[in-house]
This record gives C-alpha cells, sequence and structure tokens, in this order.
C-alpha cells in the first residue's frame, strides 16, 4: 500500500477520492474537523486523532490499532467491527457510537463518555474503564473479562449475556443495570451501588459484593452461595428465591424498608 502525507489525505477526503488502497498508519491529524469522514475499511494503524472531530464518521472494519483518540469527538460514530486494539479512547465523546463486534482488548477507555453507545459482542478484555460514562450503554455479549471498571458509571447499562469474569467494578454505579445470564465469576463489586439491577440467569461463582447495596435487586433463583456478602444491603424481599448460607445471612446488612442511607 502506498504512503500518504497529511496534506494530500486531507485533499483527498475533501475531494472524496477513495483511500482503500493507501497506508495511513501513523498519520498525524489531531484537533482536525473530520466530521462525515469516511474511513471504512482503512488501515490505520497508530493514526493520531487525539482532538480531533469524527462525528458521524464512518469507521467501520477499520483497523485502528494503538490509535490515538485521547479527547477526541466521536458522536454518533460507526465504529463497528472495527480493531482497536490498544488504542487510546481516554476521555473520548462515544455517546450513541457504534462499537459493536469491536476489538477493544486492552485499550484505555477510561473517563471516556459513552452513553447510549452500542458495545454489543465486543472484545473489552483487559481494558481500562475505570470512570467511564456507560448510562443505558448496550454491552449485551460484551466481553469484559478482567476489565477495569472501577467508578465506572453503569446506570441501566444492558450487560445480559456479557462475560465480566474476574472483572473489577469496586465503586461503579450500576443501579438499574440487566446482568441477566452474564457471567460474574470472581467479578468484584465492592461498595458499588446494584439497586434494582437484574440479575436472572447470572452466574455469581466467588463474585464478591462487599459493602455494596443490593436492595431492589432483583434476585429470584439466583445461587450466591460462593457470593461474598460481607456488609451487603438487601432487603428482606430481594432474598426471595435466592439461595445463600445461613452464615451469609450474618454477614449482610437486611433492610426492612427500601431507604438505603
Amino acid at each position: 500500500m502506498s504512503l500518504l502525507t497529511k496534506q494530500a489525505f486531507l485533499k483527498k477526503i475533501k475531494a472524496g477520492d477513495s483511500l482503500i488502497n493507501y497506508d495511513l498508519s501513523d498519520l498525524a491529524l489531531h484537533n482536525e474537523k473530520l466530521e462525515n469522514v469516511n474511513l471504512r475499511g482503512l488501515y490505520l494503524v497508530r493514526v493520531i486523532l487525539n482532538g480531533a472531530n469524527l462525528s458521524r464518521a464512518n469507521m467501520n472494519g477499520a483497523n485502528l490499532s494503538e490509535a490515538n483518540f485521547r479527547g477526541a469527538e466521536l458522536y454518533n460514530a460507526d465504529l463497528s467491527n472495527t480493531k482497536l486494539h490498544k488504542a487510546n479512547l481516554c476521555r473520548a465523546d462515544l455517546s450513541r457510537a457504534d462499537l459493536s463486534g469491536a476489538d477493544l482488548s486492552q485499550a484505555n477507555l477510561s473517563s471516556a463518555r459513552a452513553m447510549r453507545t452500542d458495545l454489543s459482542n465486543a472484545d473489552m478484555t483487559e481494558s481500562n474503564l475505570n470512570k467511564t460514562f456507560l448510562q443505558a450503554a448496550i454491552l449485551s455479549h460484551a466481553n469484559l473479562r478482567k476489565c477495569h471498571l472501577s467508578e465506572a458509571n453503569l446506570k441501566n447499562a444492558d450487560l445480559r449475556g456479557a462475560n465480566l469474569s474476574d472483572a473489577d467494578l469496586s465503586n461503579a454505579d450500576c443501579s438499574g443495570a440487566d446482568f441477566s445470564g452474564a457471567d460474574l465469576s470472581r467479578t468484584t463489586f465492592a461498595y458499588a451501588s446494584l439497586k434494582g439491577a437484574k440479575f436472572t440467569g447470572a452466574i455469581l461463582h466467588g463474585t464478591i459484593l462487599s459493602d455494596s447495596d443490593l436492595s431492589e435487586a432483583k434476585l429470584r433463583d439466583v445461587d450466591m452461595t460462593s457470593v461474598l456478602l460481607h456488609r451487603t444491603k438487601l432487603h428482606k424481599y430481594d432474598l426471595v428465591g435466592v439461595k445463600y448460607s445461613s452464615q451469609q445471612l450474618t454477614d449482610m446488612i437486611v433492610l426492612t424498608s427500601y431507604e438505603v442511607k
């Protein structure tokens, strides 16, 4: 593939010319205005796009491994099926973007904004999502194994069927999140808010729920016998149909009202 300079790239983008046969790796495009740009299927390994505006851009199927999107604007962008392995998306705005099927393994999305973002079936193994805003995000069947989600906001997020084994969600806000059918083996939820969260069919094996708030959570038919529940807050009605031990009951804080302080 032929190499392309920044000036030549911008000229071709403006003219609407095809870039499919060009090697765009390591191209420096920081702070560029690239709204609605078509980068579909392109080779953009290590491209520098920090601070760039890529709102509504089409990057479907592109190779963006190790790309730098720090602080970039990616609102409503199409990043489905992209390769973003080890990419830097710290503080980027990914709200309403389509990242379904993307490879985000070992990527850095710390403090990124991803409200209502589609991350279904994405591979986010060992990614950094600490303090990331994921309210109402779609993470169904995503691979979040060993993912760092400390202090993340997952309020009302869809995590049905996701793999969160060995992930760290300590101090996260997961209120109203749907973990139905998810693998939560050895997942850490210490000090997390799980008020109203759904756990129907979820696997909780060695899960840590110490000091978390599970009041109003949907736990019926869930096996919690191997779960650490030290100082976990639950309402007595939340325990109906839940399998747990007498020792766990003494460890829990069982509430008689839904007012949790």
